[in-house]
């Protein structure tokens, strides 16, 4: 992955998605990370998206977080990146060099292509 393809505000949130999956234990960062770490941005997109499109960003991000309560936990060793981020990552810098743009808006396309089912 070319991290030059992304904004400064992408990098932070893929940095953040790693303290949260480290937080709760996870040996693998997913999407729901990276979401989550959107979500919580001061002043940002996603956040602001989200709380115009549901009214309550706060709760997405809690639903979120239950979730990845519950994913498997081990103690130590490396962070991986799940296939389906690194697909997400991969596809949206792909989509960026093809608009000659950074590639923050493909990538939240693709997450939100990719995702799970949270319900």
């Amino acid at each position: 992955m070319n991290f030059q393809k992304f904004t400064q505000k992408s990098l932070d949130a893929v940095n953040s998605a790693q303290a949260i999956a480290a937080e709760y234990g996870n040996s693998q960062l997913t999407q729901l990370h990276l979401l989550l770490a959107l979500l919580r941005q001061e002043d940002g997109l996603i956040g602001n998206l989200f709380a115009k499109m549901t009214g309550n960003s706060q709760a997405v991000a809690e639903h979120i977080e239950t979730v990845i309560s519950k994913f498997p936990k081990v103690s130590g060793g490396n962070l991986y990146v799940s296939n389906e981020l690194g697909a997400a990552l991969t596809e949206a810098e792909k989509q960026a060099a093809k608009a000659k743009a950074k590639a923050d808006a493909e990538l939240f396309e693709e997450l939100t292509r990719r995702m799970p089912s949270i319900a």
